[in-house]
């Protein structure tokens, strides 16, 4: 039986692997006791996001299908002051950014998305999008193919994206 670290419960759900385990198990509790555990493999902290991508170095999918799943996670997060927000991701905080503005008579955002501990140089840029949310998914994932083309993020932090 696989070893658990101590994690969140959500909705009857304990999700959480210990650090440098390949596997993921999804533990269903009731009252607080283990009724069943399940493997998902490939996945990110239970949430059913194909890292494949990412093992193999495929930055513009691992791009894609993490950075979707990771903003669709930080937009139930509360606390976007003046369009910024700390973001607990890839086993750190990283800060993610919006600003709208006109462009062409048309108003538009531009996004920007880093991780100091992961790169004090790499920023995850994104400009002229109709939507604050394109903004944002973009920077986020131009901010994962820059960092994992770099060579400093790693498919393991990737896999731990909100365990920050």
């Amino acid at each position: 039986m696989q070893k658990f670290s101590h994690g969140q419960h959500k909705k009857g759900f304990l999700i959480k692997a210990l650090p440098n385990d390949d596997e993921v198990y999804q533990t269903t509790t009731l009252n607080n006791e283990m009724v069943s555990q399940q493997k998902t493999a490939t996945s990110v902290e239970g949430k059913g996001i194909d890292v494949s991508a990412c093992a193999s170095q495929n930055w513009v999918s691992c791009s894609v299908s993490v950075g979707n799943a990771l903003y669709n996670w930080i937009t139930n997060l509360s606390g976007w002051k003046n369009g910024r927000q700390t973001i607990p991701a890839f086993r750190g905080t990283c800060i993610g950014e919006y600003k709208g503005g006109f462009h062409n008579w048309q108003w538009k955002y531009n996004g920007k998305f880093s991780c100091d501990h992961v790169s004090k140089t790499i920023v995850g840029y994104s400009s002229k999008f109709k939507s604050r949310s394109g903004a944002i998914k973009q920077s986020i994932q131009d901010f994962i193919q820059k960092a994992g083309r770099a060579g400093v993020l790693t498919p393991e932090q990737i896999a731990a994206y909100n365990s920050g």
